[in-house]
């Protein structure tokens, strides 16, 4: 196996406003074409119309399926 042929995954992480979107989009530009990207899993969630909550067992729940979503 060549090291060209070895996919590589990179998981960018932090806080809101760390800058992570604008990382990905400088990256995309650079490799156009060569890279895949995927949603986080939150946002997938919450976008998807689960609301957010503050109730300890639907915090439960919403994490349980971030969790598995990313498990995929």
């Amino acid at each position: 196996m060549n090291i060209t042929d070895v996919k590589k995954r990179i998981v960018l992480t932090g806080g809101p406003g760390g800058g992570k979107t604008t990382a990905v989009d400088l990256i995309r530009r650079e490799f156009s074409g060569k890279i895949a990207t995927v949603p986080e899993a939150a946002t997938m969630i919450f976008n998807g119309g689960i609301a957010r909550s503050n109730n300890n067992h639907v915090l439960k729940t919403q994490q349980t399926a971030i969790f598995n979503l990313q498990n995929i």
